[in-house]
């Protein structure tokens, strides 16, 4: 059963492993790999120690974990940053480690972050097309 909480500090690493692997699986055919290889774990786990740091309640960082708590995906909200009418958030930040994207679980995600930003006061999430 995947287990969806918000993320905490000790998580930066493990997040980062999610992000640059998702990256690297995602983008491989579309980036040059200089530039493709040029995000590291190691920094992408220094820049989410500081986002997770800075997190406040309008801005949702969460994990989701497997059966053995490993995190295997990431997704974070906040306010909009684009003129959307009708719209206040948006999911800023979503990655799945591959073997675990097309599992069914992709709801419980979305309405994760999206129960919290409502939470949080806002009103309409956006996306751009």
């Amino acid at each position: 059963m995947l287990t969806i909480r918000s993320a905490e500090i000790e998580d930066a690493a493990h997040i980062a492993n999610v992000h640059v692997k998702t990256w690297l699986a995602t983008y491989a055919s579309i980036i040059p790999k200089a530039e493709l290889h040029a995000v590291t774990r190691e920094s992408r786990s220094i820049t989410w120690a500081r986002i997770i740091e800075r997190a406040q309640d309008d801005a949702p960082i969460l994990v989701s974990e497997n059966e053995d708590g490993e995190i295997v995906g990431l997704l974070s909200g906040g306010g909009i940053r684009s003129v959307i009418p009708g719209h206040e958030a948006e999911i800023s930040s979503l990655y799945i480690l591959p073997g675990f994207q097309k599992a069914g679980d992709g709801r419980r995600r979305f309405m994760a972050v999206s129960n919290r930003l409502s939470g949080a006061g806002f009103e309409g999430l956006g996306s751009e097309k």
